[in-house]
């Protein structure tokens, strides 16, 4: 059952996003609704915002939103009409998340991340269990993977036979490039690459490569534990030029996967659903309040929270690594920016 808002255009500014998060917080005791935004309803009334308790069942009609008040007054109504319930404790949460969305705007981070805090503490203890369904590992194999890589702006595929034929110079192990790049604001058409001579160790790859324009040198990447990304380095055979760093996303498996997770050409982020998102934007305002504050320790805490509650949705991840790098490691941070890019991509 969906109950759905309006939030484009007039309706936006009539205080359209405070009656979708009105509706989210106060319908989240109930898993049958889901409140969904539309960006426009085609019809903009004068103070109003459009809702419609029931898509396809109840006619959109103008709500009243304006203040909390009139917002909790219209919520409560839309989620009645629609034959849902309100869990006691969920308006306070309301009032205490549009406080601190408030506090935030206006700069008082102490009050925002205490007011966050509250609207949080007042979640039935079901919306604060994990939510998403984990990826399934990647398998840690190189021979027939498929990767997005960043040297070449291209795809790196490589053999199923890798390593099977080390000693043959003349056998292409892996080929990548031949598209375009924006390099100095200029759309530059790339050479293809071709790996050859490849010895896969592990989760480390190394061997030549030699390009279409003439070019050719050495490469060792190295595959993360989870299969999901690489980094490494591009060494040319000329003398005096630096080493090129080359970072990878895994884009196929070698085979196809089933359980849980989803299977290939699944979408691998997920947005959580209304009666969980409220909490977790609440765990990312903590995050921001934190940050601003210098406190990155309790940053670091709600942050990974945000990952555990939503496994799937990117900005928990974004949080995470930011709150890594204002505690000052780095290399934590990268390897959760690589693991958020595999999160992000098309399989």
């Amino acid at each position: 059952m969906d109950i759905t808002v309006c939030t484009g255009g007039v309706c936006a500014a009539n205080g359209g996003e405070q009656l979708l998060l009105a509706c989210s917080i106060l319908a989240a005791g109930d898993e049958s609704v889901e409140v969904k935004s539309a960006m426009c309803t085609g019809v903009c009334p004068a103070k109003f915002a459009m809702i419609s308790p029931r898509k396809g069942a109840i006619e959109d009609y103008e709500a009243k939103c304006d203040t909390v008040n009139d917002a909790i007054a219209s919520a409560t109504a839309a989620i009645f009409a629609a034959d849902a319930i309100i869990t006691d404790g969920l308006r306070g949460a309301f009032i205490a998340a549009s406080e601190a969305k408030n506090a935030e705007t206006a700069g008082d981070m102490s009050t925002a991340r205490h007011r966050y805090a509250e609207a949080i503490a007042a979640a039935p203890a079901t919306l604060l269990k994990p939510c998403q369904m984990p990826l399934n590992p990647e398998p840690t194999d190189w021979s027939g993977s498929r990767w997005t890589e960043d040297a070449f702006s291209s795809d790196l595929v490589l053999s199923t036979e890798l390593g099977r034929a080390a000693n043959d110079t003349e056998r292409a192990d892996g080929t990548c490039g031949g598209g375009t790049k924006l390099v100095d604001r200029k759309v530059v058409t790339m050479p293809t690459v071709t790996l050859v001579s490849c010895t896969a160790d592990g989760l480390a790859l190394s061997g030549r490569w030699e390009d279409s324009a003439g070019g050719r040198g050495e490469f060792e990447l190295t595959m993360s534990t989870t299969g999901r990304t690489y980094t490494g380095t591009l060494r040319s055979s000329k003398e005096g030029e630096k080493a090129t760093a080359w970072s990878g996303v895994r884009k196929s498996a070698p085979a196809p996967r089933a359980g849980r997770g989803g299977g290939r050409g699944d979408m691998r982020s997920q947005t959580p659903p209304s009666r969980v998102s409220w909490v977790h934007e609440a765990l990312l305002g903590k995050v921001r309040c934190s940050l601003a504050l210098g406190e990155t320790a309790a940053a670091l805490e709600d942050a990974k929270a945000a990952t555990e509650l939503c496994c799937r949705t990117p900005s928990g991840w974004v949080a995470f690594a930011d709150a890594l790098e204002a505690s000052g490691d780095e290399q934590a941070a990268g390897e959760v920016r690589r693991e958020l890019a595999y999160l992000k991509a098309r399989p």
